[in-house]
């Protein structure tokens, strides 16, 4: 058994905390430099992390079997025995029958996997990748594994295989609750279209995307219905309150005309998802002076005849007795790609009288 220590002298008024190893299968000539292991610490608690993080980081040098097999501690010092086990190298790592994608998807290079020390780590890291490859790209159960491993004293070679297992596509979007709301519109909204690939990226996105609609809201969190090839979104929805309307009707003595009443008002609408389709509706008129109107027309609809497409438009008056009159007016179109981006594309215009007209 081999035993090491930090032998260094201390500061006695900054008293650092220790690590003592004890190597249960090495023997004295083994060297454990290389290695370049912690022991010394600024606390107890950072060296108690140090050893639980101590197997996962062995096996990134090489020791994929070292494990802490027994650990005492006291208020200076923790002792722990540890088995090292062999330390492997690659031979070589073989992709086997895995399509061209997922190996660019993974980023993997050979020479990672050639003459080099076994990284579990990077071997694992490896596997992820491949994994969300295809798990984005129809292949919900997926399965990445070394297959024909070989042994040869401390040297490695084993063949990457992956077993994609049935293609499933988006069938449908289901909807559960009181929420009135347009599968079409969900389908463009969440990037979902009925038929596409199964993609858990954009599934673990939903709930995140339905928070940012003011209009609607989940009560419970969404969940997938496996059938034999094709799966179903089932969504819990219900409205949540965001439309705004006031109005304020009154009358006030004509300034002009005596004995008669003037009408004055203030009406703002702001409706969010009125006709169901993700669309909002502005109005807001406000007649405060005789022959003085302002209005405000708005209008933005999503995902125009079921397209990409979305239409903007909006609409300005004021007028100012029969001195004064200006109309504003802009339209225009987004296209929504990807996710959560768009570009939109904006025209507008402007018109102004001034002097008198009857």
């Amino acid at each position: 058994m081999l035993s090491v220590f930090d032998c260094r002298s201390q500061n006695p008024k900054n008293p650092l905390y220790q690590l003592r190893l004890h190597l249960v299968d090495k023997d004295s000539l083994f060297n454990l430099q290389p290695l370049k292991l912690q022991t010394t610490f600024a606390s107890k608690s950072l060296c108690s992390s140090y050893i639980q993080g101590l197997p996962v980081l062995l096996g990134s040098k090489g020791y994929p079997t070292a494990s802490v097999d027994s650990i005492f501690e006291n208020e200076n010092f923790t002792s722990i025995y540890l088995f090292l086990g062999k330390q492997y190298q690659w031979i070589k790592l073989m992709p086997d029958g895995i399509d061209k994608a997922a190996m660019d998807a993974s980023r993997f290079r050979e020479k990672d996997y050639q003459g080099k020390l076994l990284n579990i780590q990077q071997l694992v890291a490896l596997q992820q990748r491949l994994l969300d490859h295809y798990e984005k790209s129809g292949y919900p159960f997926a399965e990445i594994f070394l297959d024909s491993i070989r042994l040869d004293d401390n040297k490695m070679d084993a063949l990457l295989r992956a077993k994609k297992g049935p293609l499933y596509k988006i069938d449908s979007i289901r909807v559960f609750g009181k929420a009135k709301i347009s599968k079409k519109f969900l389908r463009h909204y969440l990037d979902l279209p009925n038929g596409s690939l199964y993609n858990k990226t954009k599934l673990e996105q939903v709930s995140k995307r339905l928070l940012e609609l003011p209009y609607l809201q989940e009560v419970q969190h969404n969940d997938i219905t496996m059938l034999g090839t094709g799966a179903v979104l089932n969504l819990y929805l219900a409205p949540k309150r965001s439309s705004q309307a006031n109005f304020l009707i009154g009358f006030l003595p004509n300034a002009s005309q005596t004995g008669k009443l003037q009408l004055t008002a203030d009406v703002n609408l702001n409706l969010k998802n009125a006709l169901n389709n993700g669309e909002t509706i502005l109005l807001n008129w406000q007649q405060l002076q005789a022959k003085s109107p302002r209005l405000n027309l708005g209008y933005q609809q999503p995902y125009i005849f079921n397209s990409s497409f979305g239409f903007d438009f909006a609409f300005d008056l004021f007028k100012k007795d029969s001195t004064f009159l200006q109309v504003n007016a802009l339209l225009g179109f987004s296209i929504f790609y990807l996710q959560t981006s768009r570009v939109k594309y904006l025209c507008s215009g402007k018109i102004v009288f001034t002097g008198e007209w009857s």
